[in-house]
């Protein structure tokens, strides 16, 4: 029998469900990540360390693997690298989206342009060539507004602008993230935030998955804007969740994502649902991989490898027959050099701890909280409630103990 070889670009926390999973799949499973110890690594059949944000080094690490296993398909998951995965789908000759789409998806400014053309809602934006364009867009619009790198991610770099906000620090504190030394402003949007996950067939569109994020530490962070997990499910009636699910899917189409799945970030606001940006893969923090198949039932996952192999997924397996809450919070911890982290144990022996990781051990520097990448691990709780699990994901949370060296 002839095994079909699956290429995922990176081999962290994130990546590690989704290779057991396509190895239950019955696939051959390969990876490259430029951390030689990342866990996935040690899952993986075979392997090549490049960094996932290095496209020269990923593309040959694709090659060598390709020599050695002959890949049938590529893809991202968590990992926001559509454009080298488009590359190699294209080296290849493999199912995925177009370059232009690929670049649409990574690239903030002229996504939101593209949206504009599309009449799909979204923050006022505006490209900053220089300081000055920043303080004359403060001017005429007021605060609050939202600065950030064109072409970053995890909220790398991303800074909410508001009276006593140095203007000056935030736009280069906002360019020194960007890899091509670009950024932008925009309309900061009130209202609840959400996630989406979507699948796009053709005709076909179903967003099964939609996550309300949770910002409880804006005054404690600011001016960054820091995520502490998120909701299943989000607590919205029939007619917001409709709205969300079909914005989501009109802001895919206008990206030119076909046969592929799409992550969205929304804002509810008075005026309706509003996109801030979508990205042309599975989401990060284990959504797509682990909570939604809680919540929903639907093995979004398993779809998405489908569709990375050219296989068109069972539509009627995408329609959610579950509603089970469940619920993701974050480890906090200022900064300091780690001396032990107690308490794993105590947690990791309830049954309604789905899951949970940590990004930092013994020995490691903890930095000061400026983005999503500075947590130092997350947990995903259960329960019979919405109530529950949040409950049930705050105790978890405070029986690890992070000792620090003086």
């Amino acid at each position: 029998m002839i095994v079909k070889t699956l290429l995922i670009i990176g081999a962290g926390a994130d990546q590690t469900i989704g290779i057991k999973k396509a190895k239950r799949m019955g696939l051959r499973v390969v990876a490259t990540d430029g951390n030689p110890d990342a866990a996935g690594l040690k899952l993986a059949d075979d392997f090549e360390l490049a960094s996932v944000y290095d496209e020269n080094k990923t593309l040959k690490a694709a090659q060598k693997l390709n020599k050695r296993h002959k890949i049938d398909a590529v893809m991202a998951m968590g990992t926001d690298t559509p454009v080298v995965v488009s590359k190699i789908a294209k080296k290849f000759s493999l199912p995925g989206l177009s370059l232009d789409t690929a670049f649409l998806a990574t690239n903030k400014y002229e996504m939101k342009k593209r949206f504009k053309e599309y009449d799909i809602p979204i923050p006022w934006f505006l490209k900053l060539n220089s300081y000055k364009d920043l303080v004359k867009a403060v001017r005429e619009k007021g605060f609050p507004l939202v600065i950030k790198p064109i072409d970053s991610r995890g909220a790398r770099g991303v800074i909410m602008l508001t009276d006593g906000v140095d203007l000056k620090w935030a736009f280069s504190e906002a360019l020194s993230y960007s890899p091509s030394g670009q950024v932008m402003v925009e309309e900061y949007l009130e209202g609840a935030q959400f996630s989406t996950e979507s699948i796009i067939w053709d005709d076909f569109a179903i967003t099964p998955g939609i996550t309300r994020r949770n910002y409880p530490f804006m005054k404690k962070y600011k001016p960054y804007i820091i995520e502490d997990g998120d909701d299943l499910p989000p607590e919205i009636n029939k007619v917001e969740e409709a709205s969300l699910k079909l914005l989501a899917e009109k802001g895919a189409r206008a990206l030119g994502i076909n046969r592929w799945s799409a992550k969205g970030d929304l804002v509810l606001t008075k005026d309706g649902p509003k996109i801030i940006e979508m990205a042309a893969r599975i989401s990060g923090g284990q959504f797509a991989t682990l909570k939604l198949e809680y919540n929903s039932g639907v093995d979004f996952l398993k779809a998405t490898i489908l569709m990375a192999l050219g296989e068109k997924p069972n539509f009627e397996k995408l329609i959610p027959r579950l509603n089970r809450p469940v619920v993701q919070r974050y480890f906090f911890r200022s900064p300091g050099t780690i001396k032990k982290i107690a308490g794993v144990e105590k947690m990791a022996k309830n049954k309604w701890v789905l899951y949970y990781t940590f990004y930092v051990k013994e020995g490691d520097h903890i930095e000061k909280m400026v983005s999503m990448g500075t947590r130092s691990g997350n947990v995903i709780t259960c329960g019979s409630t919405i109530k529950e699990a949040r409950e049930r994901a705050r105790k978890a949370i405070g029986m690890v103990h992070f000792e620090f060296d003086e």
